[in-house]
């Protein structure tokens, strides 16, 4: 993330006062991976992962994509 707007909108939707628990110590699949919306979720996700699980029950995710290149 090279964005200071993008980087506060994932920071902010990460700390909002969502159900988070339900998540913890799943996996979570997600198609599309490069695409849009996608990426968005991967990553809050992601950044709830590595910021704030501080009890080590993160999410673990599987991103699917039809472009290996954009994958990357």
């Amino acid at each position: 993330m090279n964005n200071t707007i993008y980087e506060s909108d994932i920071e902010y939707v990460a700390e909002l006062p969502v159900a988070w628990s339900d998540f913890a110590g799943k996996t979570v699949l997600i198609t599309g991976a490069t695409g849009m919306i996608a990426s968005v979720i991967i990553d809050i996700l992601m950044y709830r992962n590595l910021r704030l699980d501080a009890n080590g029950q993160g999410v673990n995710i599987i991103a699917v994509s039809r472009d290996e290149a954009k994958a990357g």
